[in-house]
C-alpha cells in the first residue's frame, strides 16, 4: 500500500484496499482443498487486479535499484536501463563489467522487496558485429517470441505460417 500510495490517488487506494480486505483462500492439491484461512499478504493469484499490481510493485524495487546502481559507462548515454515484460526484466549495457556488477547488486536490492531473482533463467546476450553474419549468435536469441535478429525473425515467421497453411490442405 506504501508504494501504490505515490501512484494512485486516496479514492482509488482505499478501493484497493477494500478489494484485498478479509481475502481468504485456500490450498488445492489434485482435488483437494484445505481449509479455508486468512491472508493479508500478497494479492489472490488468478485476481484480475494481481499483475497490475505486482507490476507495479516491481516497478518500485526497479526504480530503488536504478538509484543504487553504479554510473552506467558513457557507451550508454542512448540505450534504456533495462527492457521489461512482466516479471521478466533485461538489464541493457556495452559493459558486461557493469552489467556483473548490476548483476550482483539486482540480486541484494529484489530480496529486500521479497522479490527473488532467478539465477537459473538469467540469459546473457552479447551484441557484437562480425564480419560473417552467420557467426553472430544473438541474432538468433529469441526475446517476446521474436528472434533479435530481423533476417532470421522474418525467416522464422515465413517458416511458421507455410508450415500452418501446409496443415491446411486438407480443408
Amino acid at each position: 500500500m506504501s508504494v501504490l500510495k505515490e501512484v494512485v490517488n486516496e479514492d482509488e487506494l482505499r478501493l484497493i484496499q477494500y478489494l484485498l480486505s478479509e481475502t481468504k483462500l485456500h490450498v488445492r492439491l489434485r482435488k483437494t482443498a484445505s481449509p479455508t484461512f486468512p491472508t493479508t499478504i500478497d494479492t489472490p493469484h488468478g485476481d484480475s487486479l494481481s499483475p497490475v499490481l505486482f507490476t507495479v510493485y516491481l516497478e518500485a524495487a526497479l526504480r530503488q535499484l536504478r538509484k543504487e546502481a553504479a554510473p552506467r559507462p558513457h557507451a550508454d548515454l542512448h540505450l534504456p536501463f533495462e527492457l521489461i515484460y512482466a516479471d521478466d526484466a533485461d538489464f541493457v549495457s556495452t559493459s558486461r563489467r557493469w552489467l556483473s556488477q548490476l548483476e550482483a547488486m539486482a540480486s541484494s536490492t529484489l530480496v529486500q522487496w521479497s522479490l527473488n531473482m532467478n539465477h537459473d533463467k538469467t540469459e546473457y546476450t552479447e551484441i557484437t558485429r562480425l564480419n560473417d553474419r552467420n557467426k553472430e549468435e544473438w541474432r538468433s536469441t529469441r526475446k517476446l517470441g521474436s528472434l533479435i535478429g530481423d533476417d532470421e525473425d522474418v525467416l522464422r515467421r515465413k517458416q511458421l505460417a507455410t508450415a500452418a497453411f501446409r496443415g491446411m490442405w486438407n480443408l
